[in-house]
């Protein structure tokens, strides 16, 4: 069980391949064999403040570092920490570099609509419709509508991506994990992925 010394850049995403079944079912519902990715997060650098993951989920049971509290929704945690976490859960994490660095005006905006999303809670029904496949997808394509109020993970994803004026995306409910990374690698928004975490065998 390992962790690769990386570089990580502002904006770059991680994606996470856990173990249990409720990954499981999210890695086939998704379509996600080659990595089978369940989750995606989202690396910030800052000056000062240190290097941050910031991610919708209720996986974790360490108080958000912003809030003080545990959060099941949007919540931000120290990236050594999260890392150690995933590492000790035996998930697999992808490192998925942002093709450019981030200009300032890019940094303010994904500052905004970061902080306009912490604390929001988890987004379970949107998440079921994104995740499957088909159906999601139609629906959120006939509904045309993003929520607002609650955030799963591949729409967190989505929406700070957008943000940051690098990912052109109408409805950011629409995405799930795998979706989203596949889609962002394949327009060059980020690099291919890196293995950094190995909590157990790739398989």
């Amino acid at each position: 069980m390992t962790r690769v010394r990386c570089r990580f850049g502002d904006g770059d995403l991680l994606g996470f391949s856990g173990v249990g079944l409720q990954s499981r079912i999210i890695q086939a519902s998704t379509f996600s064999w080659i990595r089978r990715i369940n989750h995606v997060a989202m690396v910030r650098v800052r000056d000062g403040a240190g290097r941050e993951v910031w991610e919708s989920t209720t996986g974790l049971d360490v108080p958000c570092s912003r809030l003080g509290r545990i959060v099941h929704g949007v919540q931000c945690h120290a990236l050594a920490e999260r890392l150690e976490h995933a590492r000790k859960s035996r998930d697999l994490v992808w490192h998925y570099r942002l093709g450019e660095p981030l200009d300032p005006e890019a940094s303010r905006r994904l500052d905004s609509v970061l902080l306009e999303d912490l604390g929001k809670p988890y987004d379970y029904a949107g998440a079921v419709w994104a995740r499957s496949c088909a159906f999601g997808w139609l629906a959120h394509r006939l509904k045309n509508r993003e929520a607002t109020g609650s955030v799963f993970c591949s729409e967190g994803g989505a929406r700070w991506t957008r943000a940051m004026g690098v990912f052109n995306c109408r409805n950011a409910s629409m995405w799930n994990p795998a979706f989203l990374l596949r889609t962002l690698q394949y327009l060059g928004v980020v690099a291919a992925p890196r293995l950094i975490v190995e909590g157990r065998p790739a398989a």
